[in-house]
């Protein structure tokens, strides 16, 4: 049974299980091919924010023209917040910073290893891998593409064949979701460290309760007119937005999948780089097959 979308007590929490929203309109891309343009073009329209995460960020044509594109919404007035992988990111951070010189967009790296000592934190080894991107809480794109082209190989080099790798596009309720938590790795980032440490600094700090008030101004949603459309224009899909971290949501993209194949009553669709499927997982598979999906 689908679930009413709920709002989660802090921005910068999900719930741990799939939640789905009804009225959204959503579009398969299938690699970079597909992705950047559409995402520049929406960019290119933004009136009021753009919110992007990636691991990789690379210095190729590519990259180039995404960052051409934040640039310029950067520079007619837009608020442009980006944050990219301290390690996954790690060879392309100086071409960034130079290229978007002059430019009012918010770069922040999640984790950074530029000192020796940054790899003695205990939290290293977590890496940012969401790809994400947010214009005017009306238009998102998420997926498995990170910004680089996609018959580039950083180990070995150009290749023929383009890598094998999907996105979507989201407009609609479910949107928010994604902005949320693409604010959220970037105050994460921007911040410098993880919100336990801000949690323990505002306990000990002389006035919590401003230096709580200020945390919450800078990351809670945005609210306004321009986010409002019309429901009746938007395809009655509905969608859930899930993500994996090390903490409540370890397995909340197994659940949506479970749940999917579950309710399945025509065919299933399975496409993933790492498949090491849980009993629960063996067993949705099963019973659809057992039902002629």
């Amino acid at each position: 049974m689908l679930k009413r979308p709920q709002e989660p007590l802090f921005p910068w929490t999900l719930g741990s299980q799939p939640s789905f929203s009804g009225g959204n309109a959503v579009g398969l891309l299938c690699g970079g091919d597909a992705l950047f343009p559409a995402q520049i073009a929406a960019i290119d329209r933004a009136e009021h924010e753009v919110w992007l995460a990636t691991y990789i960020f690379h210095d190729d044509e590519a990259g180039a023209a995404t960052l051409g594109a934040l640039r310029r919404a950067a520079l007619r007035g837009v608020r442009v917040r980006v944050v990219v992988d301290g390690f996954g990111s790690k060879a392309s951070l100086g071409w960034l910073r130079e290229q978007l010189d002059g430019a009012p967009v918010a770069l922040a790296v999640f984790r950074p290893i530029d000192r020796w000592w940054n790899w003695l934190h205990p939290g290293q080894l977590r890496r940012l891998h969401q790809k994400l991107c947010v214009v005017d809480g009306l238009v998102g794109f998420v997926g498995g593409i990170n910004v680089i082209d996609d018959r580039i190989d950083l180990h070995h080099g150009r290749t023929e064949a383009p890598r094998l790798d999907f996105a979507v596009s989201v407009s609609g309720p479910a949107v928010r979701a994604i902005e949320q938590a693409a604010r959220a790795v970037w105050t994460r980032a921007w911040l410098g460290h993880d919100f336990g440490d801000e949690m323990r600094a505002m306990i000990r700090s002389a006035s919590p309760a401003r230096r709580a008030k200020r945390l919450m101004r800078r990351i809670r949603m945005p609210r306004g007119e321009h986010r409002r459309r019309d429901p009746e224009r938007l395809a009655p899909v509905r969608v859930a937005f899930v993500l994996r971290d090390n903490l409540r949501q370890r397995r909340t993209i197994e659940r949506a999948y479970v749940e999917a194949i579950r309710g399945a009553t025509a065919r299933v669709d399975l496409i993933t780089p790492y498949f090491y499927p849980g009993q629960r997982f063996r067993r949705a598979l099963k019973d659809a097959a057992r039902r002629g999906v």
